[in-house]
């Protein structure tokens, strides 16, 4: 009625620039960018979509762009998803691309099929860090270009080893590891945070940026339950909500922390984690019975070394004054291990408190 539809002109977009061909392969396929290739063989035309999906929960590091090689290739031109078109600038047949949230499309004409390549940048960021506490890592550069190439870090907090210098200059065809450290302020209890590296190619005129989701991590001390909890649950955003819009289970979406709150203690002695919770929960529920006390009121554990394949998912639970315990989820090779001698725990009931008090035997989980 006289309003503009946004997804008409995207859709005539993409039929233009697909008309003709058909998909070739994948050139990169998540968990974060994606980029599809397609063509025509007998008029040598190709085109390439591509995208990223920033809110990607994949924990794998990610970069913002990408390099093709385009045999013979001496132009190409980049159209955006509402159809407007420029220029892209070719090097020695090599062509940057940066992806973008919405999708794009890069055309040109090649001798030959064009091949993907690694980026200039890799790094190899760390899963967790400590609050307060510099991040340390690798980057992997690489010139594939017949010309020099300046690589310079935007990030402020950047440290390199090689020098106090953001700026590294690679000569044609050069590899070289770099090692940098990255100094991050403490924001606060937030359990997951987004580490992104921003850098610039010369002469190419492109930009790029390293990301990597990872989680906050807990120095334990010593074997006693000392200081301020390191988790709590006491407000919306530390509850996942699976009912709040269902209008037939909305009465069970949670009501604030006198329905259900949660303070939780670590800490280590000798080969055991020790685990301390105090849960603030107004009708304590629990009439399921191993292996499915998950579904009532309980707590439940994932628990991970480097170099294994898998993971362990350990839980207690109190039903009727008794406390019960389970193993859902092994690691591999690790299925012989005992519930009895891999977890116990003990839990009591006072007025609208529970207490948990569970440990977790290292040694029996290797």
């Amino acid at each position: 009625k006289g309003y503009p539809v946004a997804a008409y002109p995207a859709y005539n977009t993409l039929v233009k620039q697909l008309r003709g061909k058909t998909f070739i392969t994948p050139l990169q396929d998540g968990p974060t960018n994606f980029a599809y290739l397609f063509g025509n063989s007998a008029t040598h035309e190709y085109t390439v979509v591509y995208w990223r999906e920033p809110n990607s929960r994949a924990q794998a590091a990610g970069t913002s762009s990408m390099l093709l090689r385009i045999p013979d290739g001496k132009h190409a031109r980049d159209t955006d998803i509402m159809g407007n078109s420029a220029p892209l600038e070719l090097f020695s047949g090599l062509l940057a691309l940066d992806f973008k949230q919405e999708p794009a499309y890069v055309s040109f004409s090649a001798s030959a099929q064009p091949v993907s390549l690694p980026s200039p940048v890799c790094w190899q960021p760390p899963r967790w860090i400590h609050p307060g506490t510099p991040v340390r890592g690798t980057f992997q550069l690489q010139n594939p270009f017949p010309f020099a190439l300046t690589i310079t870090f935007t990030t402020a907090g950047l440290n390199l080893k090689s020098g106090s210098t953001p700026k590294i200059t690679l000569a044609p065809g050069e590899k070289r590891e770099v090692a940098w450290i990255l100094n991050l302020p403490d924001t606060g209890a937030s359990r997951k945070r987004h580490l992104s590296l921003d850098y610039q190619l010369h002469p190419l005129n492109r930009h790029g940026r390293l990301s990597q989701t990872v989680h906050q991590a807990t120095f334990l001390q010593g074997p006693d339950f000392t200081g301020q909890p390191q988790y709590l649950l006491e407000s919306e955003k530390d509850v996942v909500n699976f009912n709040k819009f269902v209008p037939q289970r909305k009465h069970l979406t949670w009501q604030g922390p006198d329905d259900l709150s949660a303070r939780l203690w670590l800490a280590i002695d000798e080969h055991k984690l020790k685990i301390r919770a105090e849960v603030h929960d107004d009708i304590h529920h629990c009439q399921s019975a191993p292996p499915e006390i998950w579904k009532s009121d309980s707590i439940q554990v994932g628990l991970c070394s480097a170099g294994e394949k898998g993971f362990w998912e350990l839980g207690a639970a109190l039903r009727e004054q008794k406390t019960l315990t389970w193993i859902w989820s092994h690691p591999a090779g690790k299925h012989h291990v005992s519930r009895n001698s891999a977890i116990t725990a003990t839990i009591r009931r006072a007025g609208k408190i529970t207490s948990y008090l569970i440990e977790l035997d290292l040694t029996a989980l290797g």
